[in-house]
């Protein structure tokens, strides 16, 4: 949620931030639910034949570094910055 005041009135606007998605997976071997934190980058269809890297990242919950690689990703793929191959951007 995004609150903004402005000294002139008040304005509040409620926006969704989405940077992924939550999927959840049963672990045999720990015995318990394991949650998945997904970044798909800009484009992405699962109808569509193209490929894309992974990036495996390990302990990254929301709350830890999934944010920051998920958001380098995004700027890397910035058509004006080019660090990430296609078909990123």
């Amino acid at each position: 949620m995004f609150s903004q005041n402005h000294s002139a009135g008040t304005c509040s606007l409620s926006q969704t931030f989405i940077l992924g998605h939550i999927d959840t997976l049963y672990s045999e071997e720990l015995g318990e639910n394991r949650v998945l934190n997904i970044y798909l980058p800009a484009g992405y269809s699962p109808d569509s034949a193209a490929t894309y890297p992974v990036i495996y990242l390990l302990d990254g919950a929301a709350d830890e570094d999934f944010i920051h690689i998920a958001g380098l990703v995004q700027f890397c793929s910035f058509p004006w910055v080019e660090r990430l191959p296609p078909p990123f951007w």
